[in-house]
């Protein structure tokens, strides 16, 4: 039986592209035909409805959260949208958004419309052994969410590490995939944080894949490298606001900018690097610049 993966998005700061790039890693991976769950765990920031226009008309995480803090540990299935239930609670305007969505894609995020004050106090701070609540909540999630036939679970933390998930959620992944700018203020960040993260578990060294995002292409690949040691530098996209405006969830130039992170991460695809004509990546690619 084929072993399913958590593979978990991270960002130390807001605005580094980390709901962009986590699901252009999702659908890159149903582009070969691997069936993707994603995981809204970013409690604070809960935009990916939103971002897609998805209607989850109580098939999604807050109910989840709002059954379980009850008492009620419960499977997530009924939880989760498939692509077949995406389609059928949009519009034609929103269906025409939904093409940008692989099939083998489904979700389990927050609602559309949601507020903070909607979301539930998972755990009861003023309480006894809140630690020990957090390990084992998280715990039963991952299991429950490890029970669901896909492939690979994708998971979009918070930015927060003293968030309840981000940290724990990290522990149980395969692999964590960190997204930042190539800002030196933001690089800078990144390293405290990775410092701090590996200091309190050294086994999250070996998880650790770095992807630089929104790079220059007049910048060599290889002074980036020299700031930060990563294999994935996505190109800066100068029709990605035209897309977003448009409620497309990724581009094309992204998918195949991330690749090679894939490859890194041993997971067999079919590559169509060679068709790209962006000179960044053929640089990075080769390992030239």
């Amino acid at each position: 039986m084929k072993k399913k993966k958590i593979i978990s998005f991270y960002a130390n700061a807001e605005s580094q592209g980390l709901r962009t790039v986590s699901l252009a890693f999702s659908n890159l991976l149903a582009q070969q035909n691997y069936s993707v769950l994603y995981v809204e765990l970013d409690t604070n920031n809960p935009l990916i409805s939103k971002a897609l226009q998805i209607h989850t008309e109580g098939k999604d995480i807050n109910s989840y959260f709002e059954r379980t803090t009850q008492g009620e540990f419960a499977s997530v299935k009924n939880y989760i949208l498939s692509h077949e239930d995406i389609v059928a609670n949009g519009d034609r305007k929103q269906k025409a958004i939904y093409q940008g969505i692989e099939k083998e894609v489904s979700f389990l995020v927050f609602p559309m419309d949601i507020k903070d004050v909607d979301v539930p106090d998972l755990i009861d701070y003023s309480g006894e052994n809140v630690e020990e609540f957090v390990l084992d909540y998280v715990e039963r999630f991952t299991s429950t969410l490890l029970e669901q036939e896909y492939d690979f679970i994708v998971c979009k933390l918070a930015n927060d590490v003293d968030h309840m998930f981000t940290f724990e959620m990290m522990k149980h992944s395969d692999h964590i995939i960190s997204v930042t700018t190539p800002s030196i203020t933001k690089l800078m960040k990144q390293k405290d944080a990775k410092r701090f993260l590996f200091e309190q578990n050294k086994e999250l060294r070996d998880k650790w894949h770095d992807v630089l995002n929104m790079a220059s292409e007049e910048v060599p690949g290889s002074e980036y490298k020299s700031l930060l040691d990563t294999n994935c530098i996505i190109p800066f996209d100068p029709e990605r606001q035209k897309e977003e405006l448009a409620l497309q969830p990724d581009s094309e130039l992204i998918r195949r900018s991330l690749e090679r992170l894939v490859l890194d991460l041993g997971i067999q695809i079919q590559v169509t690097v060679e068709n790209q004509n962006s000179s960044l990546l053929q640089k990075v690619f080769s390992g030239r610049g």
